[in-house]
């Protein structure tokens, strides 16, 4: 009787030690697919930051591309708006204001 009681306990001990294997497996794949979510999002980022658009004379507060992908607008701490064509990297159009300009990126 003694026997199989630690034969059970030896078995349920095993069984523990694989559940927590099992955990340590889906933790590490978990781990690695953020990995390779954070290099994708780094790939992107690389893509979309290959221009700079310059214009602005004080710190650009807020920028989105318009619906179509091909124009952007930014604000900027110098109280302007820019209209910018992103093939050509021009400014299409300057808006400024007296008032502070605070944009609502939705």
């Amino acid at each position: 009787m003694m026997m199989m009681m630690m034969m059970m306990m030896m078995m349920m001990m095993m069984m523990m030690m694989m559940m927590m294997m099992m955990m340590m497996m889906m933790m590490m794949m978990m781990m690695m697919m953020l990995v390779v979510v954070v290099v994708v999002v780094m790939m992107m980022m690389m893509v979309v930051l290959q221009h700079t658009l310059t214009g602005h004379s004080g710190k650009v507060l807020a920028a989105k591309f318009l619906s179509d992908p091909n124009h952007i607008v930014s604000g900027s701490h110098d109280r302007t708006l820019k209209l910018w064509d992103v093939r050509t990297s021009a400014c299409m159009s300057c808006q400024s204001s007296s008032l502070v300009i605070q944009l609502r990126l939705v």
